[in-house]
């Protein structure tokens, strides 16, 4: 995967301010900067400024990075919105966890920079598969939170159709089964 450009962080927003502040001056190490704040697991949008003090999910964060290209002119760093299925082949527990549980993967959706066709993931430990991606959306910063949910709702119920999965399994407990699988990948780390 490629990585997005770098560039001064020259604008006179109040990110991009507060950032230079903290001696963050380029996009590369704004990215290091965000990834030693604190992460949450709830994409809840609020006020940009605030993930950049605070911290916040993964998807605020990289919300943040996409605002602050944009307000910096690299209008071509783009925030989307992707959808793709995980089967985990790679981690042994899950794999079984899901054939335990007769699915053939899980449906998800994360939010990533696109930058020249490429999808990076700032703040994931792994990196996806671009060939797994189903689909992307270009959002806005502001469309964290509800909009994303209400999209991921929406992407799991259309999987559930799609995989003949919908007469047995609903929304909720697919997202009961990717919080096991979370909570089984950070006992694991």
């Amino acid at each position: 995967m490629k990585r997005p450009p770098n560039f001064k962080l020259t604008a006179q927003s109040a990110t991009s301010l507060f950032l230079n502040r903290k001696n963050v001056t380029d996009f590369h190490s704004a990215i290091r900067y965000l990834k030693q704040l604190p992460t949450t697991q709830e994409c809840v949008s609020h006020d940009l400024l605030q993930t950049a003090q605070e911290g916040g999910s993964r998807c605020s964060k990289t919300a943040l990075l996409a605002a602050v290209a944009k307000e910096n002119f690299y209008t071509n760093v783009k925030l989307v919105l992707c959808t793709f299925t995980e089967s985990h082949e790679d981690n042994t527990l899950i794999k079984c966890l899901l054939k335990n549980y007769n699915l053939p993967s899980l449906p998800s959706t994360a939010c990533f920079l696109k930058y020249q066709d490429e999808f990076y993931s700032p703040f994931s430990a792994a990196q996806i598969d671009p060939s797994s991606i189903q689909s992307d959306i270009e959002i806005t910063p502001m469309q964290i939170g509800s909009f994303t949910q209400r999209y991921c709702h929406h992407f799991i119920k259309h999987w559930l159709v799609i995989e003949k999965l919908h007469h047995s399994w609903s929304v909720d407990k697919i997202r009961e089964i990717k919080k096991e699988c979370r909570q089984l990948l950070e006992n694991q780390a």
